[in-house]
C-alpha cells in the first residue's frame, strides 16, 4: 500500500540563523481497536539525543517511543512510503479496517496530524485524505 503526501513548511519554526528546520514525520497504522500495528516510517534526528521525538505525541503514545523503520529528517517535499500489510513482527495483517496516521512537526514550528481509515480486504484502494496544516495531497493506493 502506497501512502503519498506533501509536506510544505509554513512560516515560523525557524532555527538558528533563520533556517526552517526539517520536519519530524511519523507514519503508522493502527487496527480497529486502536492498537499499533506498524510504524511504517519515522523521520527524526539520528543523533541519539533527540529530545524532540516525544513531541510526535500521537505516534509516541501509540508506539510507546519504540523506534522502528526510522531514518533522518528530510526537507519539505512530496514523499511516498509503503506499508507491506504486515505488522511490526512481520506477520501479514488480517482483513479489516485500519487507520493510517501521518504526524508532522518542526522544532519551534507547527504540528500536523492526518488520519484516515482504509478497508483492507484484498480489493483495490484509491483514497484521498484531508489536508491538515502543512500536510497535503495525501493519497492511499493499493493494487492487489
Amino acid at each position: 500500500m502506497q501512502i503519498a503526501f506533501t509536506y510544505t513548511a509554513a512560516s515560523g519554526g525557524m532555527g538558528p540563523g533563520g533556517m526552517v528546520r526539517n520536519p519530524y514525520i511519523a507514519v503508522w497504522i493502527e487496527n480497529s481497536a486502536g492498537e499499533l500495528v506498524k510504524t511504517v516510517s519515522l523521520w527524526h534526528l539520528q543523533n541519539g539525543q533527540d529530545r524532540w521525538l516525544s513531541e510526535l505525541s500521537q505516534w509516541y503514545q501509540a508506539a510507546q517511543g519504540v523506534e522502528t523503520n526510522s531514518s533522518a529528517t528530510r526537507a519539505p517535499g512530496s514523499y511516498t512510503v509503503v506499508w507491506d500489510l504486515t505488522d511490526n513482527d512481520g506477520a501479514a495483517v488480517a482483513k479489516g479496517t485500519y487507520t493510517i496516521f501521518i504526524e508532522a512537526l518542526r522544532e519551534h514550528g507547527s504540528h500536523s496530524l492526518v488520519t484516515g481509515q482504509v478497508a483492507v480486504k484484498g480489493a483495490a484502494i484509491n483514497q484521498t485524505l484531508d489536508d491538515n496544516t502543512e500536510l497535503s495531497a495525501i493519497t492511499v493506493k493499493y493494487q492487489p
